[in-house]
């Protein structure tokens, strides 16, 4: 794996842990349940952060950081990954849950 594709996937790994970690608290400041989910579609990974019980609002997780699609992938053991923190912050959702970030095999749109 190359520089640029390790330093895309440290910038995936560090926006994942921000939510997460900007939803938990959340969580505890308003004291009510915080859902994150993570998706992927048409090669381009999507999360929303939202109340437990309301719509997923979904935006791409890199935009800002121009990423293409097909160039990371999130892989989870479930096809939809979602993690919700308590009021008190902590998960609430079946754990042990895992998140892994990487390059798909099929790299073709790689530049």
């Amino acid at each position: 794996m190359n520089f640029i594709q390790k330093q895309r996937i440290k910038i995936a790994e560090y926006q994942v842990m921000r939510i997460l970690s900007e939803a938990q608290s959340k969580a505890k400041t308003t004291k009510t349940s915080i859902s994150v989910e993570f998706k992927t579609l048409d090669g381009i990974p999507y999360f929303s952060k939202h109340h437990h019980n309301d719509t997923p609002n979904w935006k791409p997780l890199l935009n800002e950081f121009g990423v293409k699609p097909r160039q990371i992938e999130i892989f989870r053991q479930l096809n939809n990954l979602t993690i919700t923190f308590n009021y008190i912050g902590a998960v609430s959702t079946q754990v042990p849950y895992t998140i892994k970030i990487g390059a798909p095999s099929h790299n073709a749109d790689f530049s």
